[in-house]
């Protein structure tokens, strides 16, 4: 009726809750927990067992289990490669279920196979986490493609944590029962885990399926125009250039990791050994690297809902720049002569490792073509096994040498550091889509 007031309007709806989203922001950190109480519990209990005389330990010398860990680096690495090319036909998601089958069988085999087949049953082990390590990176990032950046560094950071979680937690829980029960039935309980790791990542693979847009609209009868950029897409040059440059450029920062492990560990038995004589010395860095790692996800959830656009690669070049420092402080420590400096490394360490580590992997992977993502993560992680470990197992011994080799890593860390801080904003710019370009990103229907 004319001059009557309209009724209010209802407000239009929101874009969907994309539950693809919800369930990696949930499933994801569980699976982390639970492989990695499963990885590190069974890095604890593996050395008493083999040299044990108690509780069913194969009572061998420390050299058998100095062969195990012998097989297991290359193994590893080679296994996360055959991860990264699985996935391309598999999916992240279903690869990822096969390698925790794998480890599960691999861990509950070690307390039944005796001697002869215990270096066989530590083989599979890391066959299936080589095959499984990739995989959570890459649907991680596959799921939050741009413009969701920061929000997927969320989520790595998330995971990053969760993984640190499971590294703290594992070696207490460990320790406690390791007098309590026999060896064969702490692995058939972290076999377990790992079996209910994989549930939940075939449950998360599950609802990806379900949740995809294109295929509820199928379900529903709905004709739905095809999307702009198939799946099928070209690979885009520059994030997979960008991400290749990345790998290749932090390959000797990685060095620092191995080494710092080795220097903090003599520091303190020289300077502080009553540190040592305390378990939650050896609990230190994962235990601050969860602290810190809530701080910077609330940190980069509110530049996500603030819309406050910081490049990626600036606050991973400053943690980069970070660990230099924390190095300095470490190799300083040796000339102080104060435990204080060996506790300060550790924590300028923890919040350089916190700043870089998942922040350089979600850039490394972030909007690579869905066939190629679980790759990519694979030749990050081989890079960082390979960096980690190298000066560990083919560096000299003597403490002077290291000291120089440590200093040059520093150097290069905050060169390096200095390098990814400056080329952020123009490599953001060079990787943002043009207003007439298709998004990056889409995510593969598996």
């Amino acid at each position: 009726m004319a001059g009557q007031p309209m009724p209010p309007q209802p407000a239009p709806p929101g874009p969907p809750l994309d539950m693809r989203i919800v369930a990696a922001f949930v499933g994801l950190p569980l699976i982390v927990l639970l492989d990695s109480l499963l990885w590190f519990g069974l890095s604890s209990v593996l050395p008493s067992y083999v040299t044990g005389t108690w509780q069913g330990g194969l009572e061998l010398d420390y050299e058998f289990y100095g062969t195990i860990r012998a097989w297991q680096l290359p193994v590893l690495a080679g296994a996360t490669v055959l991860g990264g090319i699985v996935a391309i036909g598999l999916g992240a998601r279903f690869t990822m279920v096969l390698g925790l089958l794998i480890c599960s069988v691999g861990v509950a085999a070690l307390g039944l196979v005796g001697v002869d087949g215990v270096l066989i049953a530590a083989i599979v082990v890391a066959v299936g986490q080589g095959i499984y390590r990739p995989c959570v990176y890459a649907a991680a990032a596959e799921v939050l493609p741009f413009p969701r950046g920061q929000l997927r560094n969320v989520l790595f950071v998330g995971v990053y944590l969760t993984m640190n979680l499971g590294a703290s937690l594992s070696g207490f829980v460990i320790f406690k029962i390791m007098d309590l029960t026999e060896f064969a039935v702490i692995f058939v309980a972290l076999g377990a885990m790992g079996v209910l790791a994989a549930l939940l990542a075939l449950t998360l693979a599950v609802v990806h399926l379900a949740a995809d847009p294109a295929r509820r609209a199928a379900a529903d009868g709905v004709a739905v125009p095809p999307p702009p950029v198939p799946t099928t897409r070209r690979v885009d040059p520059r994030f997979l250039a960008v991400g290749l440059g990345l790998i290749v450029v932090t390959a000797v920062p990685w060095m620092s990791f191995g080494l710092m492990w080795d220097l903090q560990f003599r520091a303190a038995d020289m300077f502080a050994p009553n540190l040592m004589d305390t378990r939650w010395f050896f609990s230190l860095n994962p235990l601050l690297v969860i602290f810190m790692g809530i701080a910077l996800a609330a940190l980069l959830l509110v530049l996500h809902l603030t819309r406050i656009k910081v490049p990626t690669l600036l606050p991973a070049g400053l943690g980069m720049m970070v660990i230099g420092g924390g190095m300095a402080i470490l190799l300083l420590s040796f000339a102080v002569g104060h435990g204080a400096m060996v506790v300060l490394a550790i924590v300028v360490l923890a919040a350089g490792e916190v700043l870089m580590a998942p922040l350089l992997a979600s850039r490394i992977a972030g909007d690579q073509h869905g066939r190629l993502v679980t790759l990519m993560c694979a030749m990050w992680l081989v890079a960082g096994y390979l960096g980690s470990q190298l000066l560990t197992r083919l560096g000299p011994d003597a403490l002077d040498a290291l000291q120089l080799i440590g200093w040059a890593v520093t150097v290069i860390c905050v060169l390096v550091g200095l390098l990814l801080a400056a080329a952020a904003y123009p490599l953001r710019k060079l990787l943002t889509p043009a207003p007439s370009e298709p998004p990056p990103g889409t995510p593969m229907p598996y």
